[in-house]
């Protein structure tokens, strides 16, 4: 399993749907939601999907299957309308950490 703590994922990607259920995405902020609120249209939906399939220029060139052997979790740190307090970013971190750690004690993670 992938942690990552970015601005949220949209998981409805069909790249990434098989492999990010609403159960694992996370939010420091209820009122932010989880999914992907960057300004640039995607950054951590992005780095999920360069996290699964690496450089698609490569995926793409071959016709061979492309395994995955793992899945991903997402923890939204970040919503660019609502910026954190720069006192909090350990705390936030922590819990971001924490968090899918405690609801999923046996997932082995980076």
């Amino acid at each position: 399993m992938v942690c990552l703590l970015d601005s949220g994922v949209n998981n409805l990607h069909p790249l990434l749907q098989s492999f990010l259920p609403d159960s694992n995405l996370y939010t420091y902020n209820e009122s932010w939601g989880t999914g992907d609120s960057a300004r640039s249209g995607g950054h951590g939906t992005g780095v999920a999907g360069l996290t699964l399939y690496g450089d698609l220029t490569d995926a793409l060139s071959h016709s061979e299957r492309i395994q995955i052997f793992y899945g991903l979790e997402s923890y939204k740190i970040f919503h660019p309308q609502s910026s954190n307090d720069p006192e909090l970013y350990g705390a936030i971190t922590i819990s971001a950490v924490l968090t899918p750690v405690i609801d999923r004690p046996n997932n082995p993670r980076v």
